[in-house]
């Protein structure tokens, strides 16, 4: 039965496809987490891989200094209140917010995801830096 469903979510994968798909809008999320790192002054490293990416959070982004307490999951929970999910990673002195949207999103789903994550760094970096 286990094998059944493998196949056909194989099947799934190749008609729909999602992988082609998530070449695609893997690097629109790279270029929208760019545009967000020009323009906020906490986002230090932008990284991502297929569609999944992350942004690490920093004090100062010249010299990469951390917060003294993690800033990221202050991130995820503004993006939780416009209606955005996604986490917070905050390990061995990484503090990064992590995003790995479905398959299936769209340009214009990015497009949103990207506005109100910008929108929630900005809330939380003008909280921290006051």
């Amino acid at each position: 039965m286990a094998c059944a469903f493998a196949l056909k979510n194989i099947e799934i994968l190749e008609r729909e496809q999602l992988t082609e798909n998530a070449e695609k809008m893997g690097r629109v999320l790279l270029e929208g987490f760019q545009r967000i790192q020009s323009e906020r002054k906490i986002v230090g490293k932008v990284k991502g891989l297929g569609l999944m990416g992350g942004i690490e959070l920093v004090k100062d982004i010249e010299t990469m200094e951390k917060f003294s307490e993690p800033v990221a999951p202050m991130v995820v929970n503004e993006a939780a209140k416009r209606g955005l999910i996604c986490r917070s990673v905050v390990f061995d002195g990484q503090d990064t917010v992590v995003l790995a949207p479905p398959l299936i999103i769209t340009k214009e789903e990015i497009e949103k995801l990207i506005n109100i994550l910008n929108e929630a760094i900005a809330a939380v970096e003008e909280f921290e830096l006051k």
